[in-house]
């Protein structure tokens, strides 16, 4: 079977509300269709996926695109609204160096993460303009969930102090909330939680939480689990961390 790409375009839900299944979608869009004739270079009878923070709807290309320049169209085969993988994880995630955050960005995206909060710690990094930033981390975004067909993407939170993040969880009873450390319980013991539909993770920095932190994190319910038997940077105990999660629960 043919591999389907899937691409984000903004503001596909305008565009489908007076479009049925069976009909013809078409629009102009000029990196899509470049990316669809020159670099993916799709034909006649291939199938691919267009979504945005909504919706999705699968395609099927009935005329050439390369006849008709940057107008994108194909017959609708189904749409449908978003779904979000459950259980639902927040991810606490210390601002950390460039490429360490990017790749950290982009396997949330790609794990489906509902919601990510930028915290700052003893250790994270100090200097990050969040308002700069923000636009090329949803780009970051977007391509994981492009790349894993998870279409709901997450919700990033500029930067907070750490201790700001406990109010926001004082009356969440029914919430799993976690940390790494090498120290805690064996990760495979979280398979224990299947009717739990609410998962918070904090990840510490390149260095690791202080003391301090970590006391505070077990005084407001945060439990902490053990990954592997080695000590990971942030950035690995993310992909792990994510990974793991997925698969057992």
């Amino acid at each position: 079977m043919k591999h389907v790409f899937a691409f984000y375009s903004k503001g596909l839900k305008a565009l489908l509300e007076k479009i049925d299944i069976g009909e013809e979608l078409s629009f102009k869009d000029s990196d899509l269709w470049n990316r669809l004739t020159k670099i993916v270079r799709v034909g006649v009878g291939d199938k691919f996926i267009i979504f945005d923070e909504n919706l999705n709807a699968t395609l099927e290309i009935k005329n050439n695109l390369s006849e008709n320049k940057r107008v994108v169209s194909g017959i609708i085969l189904e749409k449908k609204e978003n779904k979000l993988i459950l259980p639902e994880i927040k991810l606490y995630l210390p601002v950390l160096k460039k490429d360490a955050l990017e790749c950290s960005i982009y396997v949330s995206a790609q794990m489906g993460v509902k919601d990510i909060f930028l915290i700052e710690t003893k250790k994270s990094q100090k200097k990050f303009d969040f308002e700069k930033e923000k636009d090329r981390l949803k780009k970051i975004m977007i391509s994981a969930c492009e790349q894993s067909k998870n279409f709901v993407l997450p919700e990033i939170k500029k930067p907070i102090g750490f201790k700001d993040i406990f109010d926001k969880n004082l009356e969440q009873k029914k919430v799993v909330k976690i940390f790494f450390d090498e120290d805690g319980e064996k990760i495979s013991n979280l398979e224990k939680i299947y009717s739990r539909n609410k998962i918070e993770i904090i990840i510490g920095p390149e260095g690791g939480f202080t003391s301090e932190e970590k006391n505070f994190l077990k005084n407001f319910g945060f439990k902490p689990y053990k990954l592997t038997p080695t000590i990971l940077r942030s950035r690995e105990a993310v992909c792990v961390g994510l990974g793991v999660l997925r698969s057992l629960i």
